[in-house]
């Protein structure tokens, strides 16, 4: 990750980017901490087919080792995913063509 934002809260959002498209070479980072089972369902999804791709991953927080859960890209919404513990949200884009992103919503029961 280029840059890492640790989400506040049992409930909440990610949206990226807040408005337009997304830039070039983005390289970003979400971590979701939770300590039972987080949900993550994504609202909104347009990103370039095949080049530009959200991971979802499970994040072990004492070594920060990750494990691919789900990897999604083009407009499909992705499938919701839960897991235990806590997760990593990763965004990656390539050199040329933006979209508008996409949203999701995440809860830690």
């Amino acid at each position: 990750c280029r840059s890492m934002t640790t989400v506040a809260g049992a409930s909440g959002a990610v949206t990226h980017p807040a408005q337009g498209t997304y830039g070039n070479h983005e390289g970003l980072c979400w971590r979701i901490p939770c300590s039972g089972l987080v949900s993550i369902s994504f609202t909104r999804f347009r990103t370039e087919a095949n080049y530009d791709y959200v991971t979802v991953n499970r994040y072990v927080e004492t070594t920060g080792a990750t494990t691919v859960l789900k990897v999604a890209h083009g407009t499909a919404l992705p499938s919701p995913v839960t897991l235990q513990g806590s997760a990593l949200v990763y965004f990656s884009s390539d050199m040329s063509i933006t979209d508008t992103g996409f949203s999701l919503t995440y809860t830690c029961r």
